[in-house]
């Protein structure tokens, strides 16, 4: 995925929950821009603040293989 993809992906579910953008910053525990900034993909986020901004809306970050098993 892509930042812009990732934070598509939370901008759509805060919607979904109906909460603001300042909801989910103090949910999160980080400010109004990040969570902003995230949404549309341009900033460089710390691994802990974007785990908290995807907690903050109920979504979980996972890690999987991007090609099948047998190819390198």
């Amino acid at each position: 995925m892509t930042p812009h993809e990732i934070g598509a992906e939370i901008r759509a579910r805060r919607k979904l929950l109906r909460l603001t953008q300042e909801d989910v910053a103090d949910l999160a525990g980080v400010n109004r821009r990040l969570v902003s900034e995230v949404e549309r993909g341009m900033v460089s986020v710390t691994l802990r603040n974007l785990i908290a901004i995807c907690s903050a809306v109920g979504l979980d970050l996972v890690s999987q293989p991007r090609y099948p098993e047998s190819t390198p």
